[in-house]
């Protein structure tokens, strides 16, 4: 500690202790070295002055001592010791006696011998070197001569040596650290600015003086730092710049999450809750505080929704799978305080950037009002919304279903029927007290069958003022029971509406549902349906039994076949076009110079034969097929007529089916047709029977108006054939009345015919409107219709029906002939 807390805390100051150190180390070496050099050196000297001496002593002394004189040897020795650098002498005999001395007390022994001069300079008090040298004479023993040599020039040079060597340390060790204190400033200034640019940076600081730069190495150094500088501040700058945009995109998402419907949950690997946002609090019932760190399990508490078994939890699931899970579509979540919730969610596994898992996302939502939506638009998809019955969809799914389980059980097999089931007379009421006096006759009609329908039956509205009762576990009789209650309870009903009171009867077609003649829903249906119409023909508000052997069921049978043949027959392109002229027999209309036809519809077999319209048509108008039948007659009319309808003197009379008036899309076409062929609206007359324009009485109204604001005319075909007629005339917008063919014919022998007769061209003229004699067979037709006052005749009194395209073909020849101005010859 005490260590740590003396070291130098500076660079500069540490290099100067260590430069000091060192110092101190070499030149203490150095020193003794020297020392010991010189040491050696001046006891090298003494020994040789020692040497010298003994040598003159010896040679001085020897010769007294054979004498044995004594004194002579004192006085030797006085004289000797004189010497500069003699401590003391001494000589002693054979057997150690004192012979003489000088320097020494001649009480005291002479000193032993030292060689070591460390050991003689280390001695206390003055420094000498005590020598012993033996006295002999040819081998002769003479005594011992003992010298002291004083060493106090060795030691004085010693002490001048080691006080040089100390000044030149001092001086060294000054000049060493004054040099390094002034390289280490000039170096340590330059690491003083890298280590204030270096704190000023820590401190988010980019604002300083750029450090010096050069080629060396504190130079290169300086570079590097400035150019790290640089790099950190722009680094710093966009880790701002990114932090920044982070900070952005987590308020965003933290709006997004807080705003968005849809809950959202995040958790750990353990999968304890670490967030969820406002709307996953609202759904679970669990506030954030309150959930955090508590186990999925506990916060989202799912069970079916059928059975209310706990399910497992989603995100326990996803943990464990480490892949993408979803809840079943029948999950409840009972959140906190016991509300039951359909949800839907999804759980994804979070990764961090190395692919590893870090936890779960959990987003999900109440599915509640979309699971009753979708409960509602199922029901809505297999029942109908104006009585609530089921639709024909579903109808045809449980007839289906009653079949294949039936046909799966052989040895079970029960006795199941069907009725198809066709209000009588409802056009009627829809027309003449509108659509909402229908629906609402359709839902009291609804109401009687029902109360006359057994439990287990299935009743569906089919379409229109069709119905279906499929009759499971019911013989032929009884369900013939049921069909006739049916019938009486509707005939018995009276519909009031306002101020009108309406009774409506029903025309029911029955058929038993055999396995083994009958092999799916749609054959079942297609039956019930003949038997249906069967039963309307034979007079309406009876039940018909589907028999296979029945004629009328076999007629209708044949008249399906042909309503499919058709079809091939449009896109083969069989059908024909004929005209045949009608002939103006008033003067008015004679007077107006124009030839009329209408144009009739033939159909070409495949062996090139060609078939009358009633062999097809009924057929056609049966199944819908009537609209496509009549686009192609209006395309391939007008296209004929483009050339001989161009003056304005040919006009065509082109008849339109019910179904077409109430194609909401046909006066478009009829119009774009037009245009495309360049025919004036005013040359086409539109014929359009009786029937259907009183059975689609609101629709034929505007349907005609839309085509007179063109230009177009209109004709009403088999005019007195219904019981109306009479009374829907001033409703509809005509300009010409065509009188029922079955009056014309027997006009001749029947007067109650030509009354009608007369009487609808009475009627016409009356209204304004011009009339049409049909089926003229003999010139007396003729001549009796033209005394009525009949406008026009048409039959086979006065032409025949001939293909369209000789008869234009011959008009156009006409027209080019009489185009040119007469020749000469012919003036």
């Amino acid at each position: 500690m005490l260590l740590s807390k003396l070291w130098p805390k500076t660079v500069l100051s540490r290099l100067l202790w260590l430069a000091i150190a060192v110092q101190v180390v070499m030149l203490t070496l150095l020193i003794g070295r020297v020392e010991l050099l010189n040491e050696e050196a001046l006891l090298a000297q003494s020994k040789a002055s020692i040497e010298r001496l003994t040598l003159a002593l010896q040679a001085a002394v020897i010769p007294s001592l054979l004498q044995e004189d004594v004194a002579t040897v004192q006085r030797v020795l006085d004289l000797a010791g004189k010497a500069p650098g003699i401590v003391y002498l001494g000589v002693e005999g054979v057997h150690g006696q004192l012979l003489g001395s000088v320097g020494w007390p001649k009480t005291q022994a002479f000193p032993e011998q030292i060689l070591n001069i460390t050991e003689i300079l280390a001695k206390q008090g003055d420094a000498r070197m005590d020598e012993v040298v033996p006295l002999s004479m040819g081998g002769q023993n003479l005594g011992t001569l003992h010298i002291g040599l004083s060493l106090e020039h060795i030691a004085q040079a010693r002490n001048t040596l080691l006080w040089q060597a100390f000044f030149i340390a001092a001086l060294a060790i000054f000049l060493t650290v004054l040099s390094l204190s002034i390289m280490g400033q000039l170096l340590t200034r330059k690491f003083t600015r890298l280590t204030e640019a270096s704190e000023k940076i820590a401190r988010g600081e980019f604002v300083f003086m750029p450090l010096n730069e050069g080629s060396d190495d504190v130079g290169r150094m300086g570079a590097a730092f400035n150019a790290m500088a640089q790099a950190l501040e722009q680094r710093l700058l966009d880790i701002e710049g990114n932090q920044a945009e982070l900070r952005h995109e987590k308020e965003l998402l933290q709006v997004t999450l807080s705003s968005i419907g849809d809950g959202v949950m995040s958790f750990d690997l353990e999968g304890r809750v670490v967030f969820m946002n406002p709307a996953a609090e609202a759904l679970t019932g669990w506030t954030l505080s309150d959930a955090l760190g508590l186990s999925a399990s506990e916060v989202l508490q799912l069970v079916d929704g059928s059975s209310d078994i706990l399910m497992e939890n989603p995100v326990e699931r996803c943990l464990r799978k480490r892949s993408l899970e979803r809840l079943d579509a029948n999950a409840v979540l009972i959140t906190r305080d016991g509300q039951r919730v359909f949800v839907s969610d999804t759980v994804a596994p979070i990764r961090d950037v190395n692919g590893e898992l870090s936890g779960v996302v959990l987003a999900f939502q109440d599915v509640s009002a979309k699971r009753e939506m979708l409960e509602e638009m199922h029901w809505q998809a297999n029942h109908d919304n104006l009585t609530g019955l089921m639709n024909r969809r579903s109808f045809e799914a449980q007839l289906a279903q009653l079949m294949h389980m039936d046909g799966h059980d052989r040895e079970t097999q029960a006795d199941h029927a069907l009725m198809y089931i066709d209000l009588d007379q409802f056009k009627i009421v829809n027309d003449t007290s509108g659509h909402i006096a229908g629906d609402e006759l359709l839902r009291q009609v609804t109401f009687i069958m029902q109360q006359t329908l057994r439990k287990t039956d299935v009743f569906a509205r089919l379409g229109g003022d069709e119905f279906g009762v499929l009759l499971p576990n019911c013989p032929e009789e009884q369900a013939l029971g049921i069909g006739n209650a049916l019938r009486e309870a509707i005939h018995d009903f009276r519909f009031v509406w306002r101020d009108k009171v309406f009774q409506i009867g029903v025309s029911i077609g029955l058929v038993m549902i055999v396995q083994d003649d009958m092999h799916s829903p749609v054959e079942v249906l297609s039956s019930a349906d003949v038997a249906c119409y069967s039963a309307k023909e034979e007079g309406r508000n009876r039940v018909h039994v589907y028999r296979d052997d029945d004629a009328a069921i076999l007629s209708r049978r044949a008249e399906m076949l042909v309503a499919s043949g058709l079809r091939e027959v449009l896109r083969d392109d069989r059908l024909v076009l004929m005209v045949q002229e009608i002939h103006p027999v008033s003067i008015a209309a004679k007077s107006l110079n124009r030839r009329n036809f209408e144009v009739l519809l033939r159909l070409r077999d495949l062996n090139g034969e060609i078939m009358p319209a009633d062999s097809f048509i009924p057929a056609a108008e049966r199944y819908d097929i009537m609209p496509h039948i009549d686009r192609w007659v209006i395309r391939h009319a007008l296209r004929q007529a483009t050339q001989v309808c161009a003056s304005g003197q040919v006009h065509l009379a082109i008849n339109l089916s019910g179904l077409s008036m109430i194609d909401p899309l046909m006066p478009e076409y009829i119009r774009t047709e037009m245009l495309s062929n360049n025919i004036e609206p005013h040359t086409i007359c539109f014929e359009i029977t009786e029937t259907a324009a009183i059975s689609y009485l609101s629709q034929g109204v505007e349907f005609m108006h839309q085509l007179q604001a063109l230009g177009c005319q209109f004709a009403l075909d088999d005019f007195g054939s219904g019981m109306s007629s009479f009374g829907y005339l001033k409703t509809l917008p005509v300009q010409c009345l065509k009188i029922d063919g079955a009056f014309v014919r027997d006009m001749l022998n029947d007067p109650l015919d030509r009354t009608l007769v007369e009487t609808i061209q009475h009627i016409g003229k009356v209204m304004g409107m011009k009339t049409i004699a049909e089926y003229a067979t003999s010139v007396e037709h003729v001549a009796a219709l033209e005394a009525i006052g009949v406008d026009y005749v048409q039959g086979y009194a006065l032409s025949r029906p001939e293909f369209m395209s000789e008869v234009f073909a011959q008009i156009e020849a006409d027209q080019t002939l009489n185009s040119y101005p007469p020749s000469a010859e012919q003036a």
